[in-house]
């Protein structure tokens, strides 16, 4: 990805633009800069993520260090990171606590039976995924099974293998998943933020605001203080607005701006109405 630059300040003074420029700043004066280590911890997973690819790219161990923006670098890393620890509070119990098992069990939390396997290519710079979609069928290019998987994998692989102090952001994790994983993936995203992970969502499934606010209620991980949930529209000028409900211990918003989420509760008053004609 690159970035033109026009102008950048440190402190109010305007620094010099030229020479080679890294993390949004000159090579010389990165230093222990806070904004230059908080991008390198910074790991964005956007909306248009690899679809079902059967071989990924394997590139040396330091340049595996997030999933990639579209999820592209996700089996590489758990190829690397494989034997890591994964987080006391997202651990799935009676399972091995490394990267890789975890992430096969929560796999396995989301798509009942599935799993999968990772092959590095002998000779060449690139990994195979392979999937099944239950215990009783043989692992299967990814093309071969549901777009779920394929689109849930790296999301996994992105939060789990996260460590306090990261920054994770998830566009969209609710595509090709149905409502109940949708729901999970919001819980799951909440458990990551308890361990000091900052977790920044853009979505647009109720479901996974739900699993948020179900957390919250049932004391799984974070405090509702710790969750903050803005709703941006454009007012009738075409001026972008932005509402920010409040959440409480028990998940409940103070209030709910029209069209943010409530487009079942119309449906359910229009089918109504019908039924009584």
């Amino acid at each position: 990805m690159a970035l033109e630059l026009a102008d950048v300040y440190v402190n109010g003074q305007a620094i010099d633009l030229t020479g080679e420029i890294r993390w949004l700043l000159p090579v010389t004066q990165l230093g222990d800069c806070s904004v230059v280590n908080q991008l390198r911890r910074l790991s964005w997973l956007s909306a248009e993520r690899m679809g079902p690819r059967e071989l990924l790219p394997l590139l040396d161990e330091q340049h595996h260090r997030q999933v990639g923006m579209r999820g592209e670098l996700a089996a590489g890393l758990l190829y690397w990171q494989e034997s890591e620890p994964v987080a006391q509070q997202l651990l799935i119990q009676d399972e091995p606590i490394t990267l890789f098992h975890q992430v096969r069990a929560w796999m396995r939390h989301f798509f009942p039976g599935c799993d999968l396997q990772i092959l590095p290519i002998e000779g060449a710079s690139v990994i195979s995924l392979r999937l099944r979609s239950d215990s009783k069928s043989d692992f299967q290019r990814p093309q071969n099974v549901g777009f779920g998987l394929t689109q849930l994998f790296p999301i996994l692989v992105e939060v789990l293998s996260s460590r306090s102090g990261d920054m994770v952001i998830v566009e969209n994790p609710e595509v090709h998943l149905h409502p109940r994983a949708q729901q999970e993936i919001g819980v799951l995203l909440a458990k990551v933020a308890s361990t000091g992970v900052q977790v920044i969502v853009e979505t647009h499934s109720d479901h996974v605001l739900n699993g948020v606010r179900l957390a919250v209620k049932c004391g799984r991980s974070v405090d509702a203080e710790q969750v903050k949930i803005h709703f941006f529209s454009r007012g009738e000028d075409s001026a972008p607005q932005r509402l920010s409900p409040k959440i409480d211990a028990k998940g409940r918003l103070d209030q709910w701006p029209q069209g943010f989420f409530d487009q079942f509760d119309k449906a359910l008053s229009e089918l109504s109405s019908l039924n009584q004609i």
